[in-house]
């Protein structure tokens, strides 16, 4: 095979394959006019022994495949999609690892994929990364919301947007939740980066899939309230996992976002909900947190339920959310609020080499 980056007129050749390859070409040509990649990010395979010029003037059974890349963090990007119009086709394996080389840029060290067991050909898919090299870093669940109306909204918690706090709020919130974290590449990163580059690029790769600055949400208490929460717990975080999340809100620094308002001893930060749209109809909660003295007594089913209507409401009719396996609590917690769990997922990762030690040929035409 052969594999160049895309061009305008390879859009309607993929319409022509059918299949997966025609929703490739969907995707890829939304996220371009969104600017979430350009051309450049996305790539199209074709059978060898043909030019490209010649290929685009042959019959669609010329084009083999494609996968397109965005940016994760400063040393990592990510496969957003990938199609394959016969995933055991000899050199599929070499081109794959071809791309992710094509695809790296000075500084990138790994390239991931999330690999969902929705097709009858997982194991299939499976089995060719890893003989491009690619290992599994994280076993997850995929729940999803779909029901004809959204979760009921309950009393008990005060919500400020981004757009009200700022950014900086939610990057201080997600470098404290992350300690201790159940979400084992998020607990990677932040050991690897230290837990303020980690937070920020986190949040910063949050912001290319979608960023809309009035869903992004914190969560706060009245400690007048006399919830079910000891208002004098004011314990440091030890937070852990996606869904448990546990932005230490109890510090002057933190106590002051948002609240100029009100007063700042009589509020606090229970935790934060990250709702995202991620195609037409189709939206995610990609990021949820309860501080650890809070747990147990319901706010994370508050927060997904904020989440959930946030994206309800926004018309969106299939709402996504990928979890550690190992994050029981927050696998509760989506149950309670109507969430059903889909599928199993494999997040994958390929650790590039150092320059000047890779002896993969990137001109060589597989």
């Amino acid at each position: 095979m052969n594999i160049r980056t895309i061009e305008d007129t390879d859009y309607e050749r993929l319409e022509s394959a059918g299949g997966y390859l025609r929703q490739y070409g969907a995707n890829i040509r939304r996220w371009i006019e969104k600017g979430y990649i350009t051309p450049d990010d996305c790539y199209l395979f074709e059978a060898a022994g043909k030019s490209s010029r010649a290929a685009m003037d042959e019959s669609s059974g010329e084009v083999a495949g494609g996968v397109c890349f965005s940016d994760d963090t400063a040393e990592a990007r990510e496969i957003l999609d990938f199609a394959l119009a016969d995933v055991k086709t000899p050199g599929a394996a070499q081109i794959l690892k071809k791309a992710a080389y094509m695809a790296a840029k000075p500084g990138t060290k790994t390239i991931g994929y999330n690999l969902y067991n929705d097709t009858g050909q997982y194991h299939d898919i499976l089995e060719l990364f890893r003989q491009a090299g690619f290992e599994i870093a994280q076993e997850k669940l995929s729940y999803s919301y779909e029901r004809a109306h959204p979760p009921a909204r309950a009393d008990g918690l005060v919500f400020r947007s981004v757009a009200e706090v700022g950014e900086e709020c939610f990057i201080d919130a997600v470098r404290d939740v992350t300690v201790g974290t159940l979400d084992k590449l998020m607990a990677d990163d932040a050991h690897r980066l230290g837990g303020d580059k980690a937070a920020r690029e986190y949040v910063e790769s949050l912001k290319e899939i979608d960023f809309n600055p009035d869903w992004w949400r914190l969560g706060y208490r009245s400690l007048s309230d006399h919830g079910p929460s000891d208002p004098g717990d004011h314990v440091p975080s030890s937070p852990s996992g996606p869904g448990d999340h546990v932005p230490s809100g109890t510090s002057p620094r933190h106590r002051s976002h948002g609240l100029s308002d009100h007063d700042p001893n009589d509020q606090q930060l229970v935790g934060l909900i990250i709702p995202q749209e991620l195609g037409e109809a189709i939206g995610g909660i990609n990021y949820v947190g309860v501080l650890p003295q809070h747990r147990g007594h319901g706010y994370g089913a508050m927060l997904l339920t904020e989440g959930t209507c946030i994206l309800h409401d926004n018309g969106m009719r299939k709402i996504i959310a990928d979890i550690d396996a190992a994050n029981h609590p927050l696998a509760a917690a989506l149950e309670q609020v109507g969430y059903t769990f889909s599928m199993e997922e494999s997040v994958l990762l390929y650790k590039l080499a150092p320059p000047g030690h890779c002896r993969f040929n990137l001109l060589f035409s597989i």
